[in-house]
């Protein structure tokens, strides 16, 4: 039978999740609060008390706690109310993907799988309606041009 002990921690104790472990959750709350929230969603036997919890709620506004033990890895977008691939328009993306490969010589794969998802329904429907016959041309030949 496996037990599974769930680690409650407070504001005094020490950050062990972190790769320095002299780091109280007070500290690495007023320096980086991303990783205690990071802690938080994928870690399974990590919680905090309600103190420390308020904090992370007052930092993030769509911040929403999760019973535990368990975890929530498809916490990023909700949380830090990041607008998904699949909602934004080709140009931007692209904008995105070049700043990326720009700056680190990478990009994300989602991001290029997205990006071609979308250049290939740009391009279709240029194709449709460059097939489409206008009320115009079809007057032009039924006029003999």
């Amino acid at each position: 039978m496996d037990i599974t002990r769930l680690r409650i921690l407070t504001l005094k104790s020490k950050a062990f999740f972190y790769y320095d472990p002299n780091w109280t959750i007070e500290k690495l709350m007023a320096e980086k609060p991303y990783l205690v929230i990071k802690a938080y969603y994928e870690q399974e036997k990590i919680s905090f008390n309600q103190e420390v919890l308020d904090l992370i709620r007052a930092k993030y506004p769509r911040f929403f706690e999760i019973e535990k033990p368990s975890k929530f890895m498809e916490w990023y977008n909700k949380v830090m109310n990041v607008e998904a691939y699949e909602d934004m328009p080709y140009e931007r993306l692209l904008r995105i993907h070049r700043a990326s490969m720009a700056k680190k010589g990478v990009s994300n794969p989602r991001l290029r799988n997205e990006l071609k998802r979308k250049k290939q329904i740009k391009i279709n429907a240029e194709i449709k309606s460059s097939l489409q016959i206008s009320k115009r041309d079809l007057q032009g030949k039924n006029h003999g041009r």
